[in-house]
């Protein structure tokens, strides 16, 4: 029996890693996320990078999943990450993110409704 929940892709597209999530996730999902994650970082040679989170069909987390992905998110701050963009049909989503996961943390997040737009804001920052 596996302990991950969900469903999850990691991908690099040039400076940009690509994470989508699906279903219900717990810590131990966190932590293989965040070890493909770091993964791709070291794949980019220390250059700056972008992270585009889509997190549409993403049905919810574990208050553990949750405390995960803030302490990972702590790390982050320690990277070259230029911006981060997550894509959600969900208000309550982005709320919960703010509260539970950035709560700490000095990273640009925007949110949207799709990948466009996301990407174009990406490059105001080039």
């Amino acid at each position: 029996m596996t302990l991950v929940h969900g469903e999850f892709d990691v991908s690099v597209e040039g400076n940009i890693i690509h994470i989508v999530m699906a279903g219900s996730f717990n810590e131990y999902t966190i932590e293989a996320i965040s070890k493909l994650i770091e993964q791709a970082i070291v794949g980019l040679e220390n250059r700056p990078f972008y992270m585009l989170i889509d997190i549409r069909h993403v049905d919810g987390g574990t208050p553990e999943a949750y405390e995960a992905s803030a302490e990972f998110n702590l790390w982050l701050d320690q990277q070259n990450l230029v911006a981060k963009a997550l894509i959600t049909k969900s208000v309550l989503f982005q709320q919960i993110n703010e509260s539970r996961v950035r709560e700490h943390s000095s990273q640009r997040v925007a949110y949207f409704d799709n990948v466009d737009a996301a990407k174009r804001w990406f490059e105001s920052f080039e």
